[in-house]
């Protein structure tokens, strides 16, 4: 069998099947609601407002306050301003930027849309034979007008 181009060359992508927890917001938590994505939110026991928000990230928000109460002190106050903000905004995109790689997967997010579509066709079957029944009724009458 001849080739064309480079095709066979790159090493194909396994599938494999993915675990039950995908396309919940709770890890380990099997699909609490059917597999439909959606899961009961935990109740919180936690750090308050710093919940989620790192260690490091909440010393470096501190050492930020800390330089801008000692800025407004010894400098002018607008330059004293532009080092807060300026800190301020690094501290934000830092924030931000701290949960970035923990997000679902292409093929997960594709799940979870097969699951709710699954889910939604199971629901709506009866008023599909419905409509088929009455539209196969009416292609009826249709070729009987036309013949007759």
């Amino acid at each position: 069998m001849a080739h064309h181009g480079v095709r066979h060359l790159v090493p194909r992508l396994a599938v494999e099947p993915l675990s039950a927890t995908v396309g919940t917001s709770v890890p380990g938590s099997k699909g609490l609601l059917g597999g439909s994505g959606c899961t009961r939110s935990a109740p919180r026991t936690g750090a308050g407002i710093l919940e989620g928000v790192s260690k490091r990230l909440a010393v470096w928000g501190g050492l930020w306050l800390a330089g801008s109460v000692a800025a407004f002190l010894l400098f002018d106050p607008v330059l004293a301003a532009f080092v807060a903000i300026c800190g301020l905004c690094l501290w934000v995109v830092a924030l931000l930027s701290s949960n970035w790689e923990q997000h679902s997967s292409f093929e997960e997010r594709e799940l979870a849309r097969a699951r709710r579509r699954a889910a939604h066709r199971e629901r709506t079957k009866e008023a599909r034979a419905r409509d088929r029944a009455r539209w196969e009724a009416h292609q009826q009458r249709k070729a009987g007008r036309s013949a007759g």
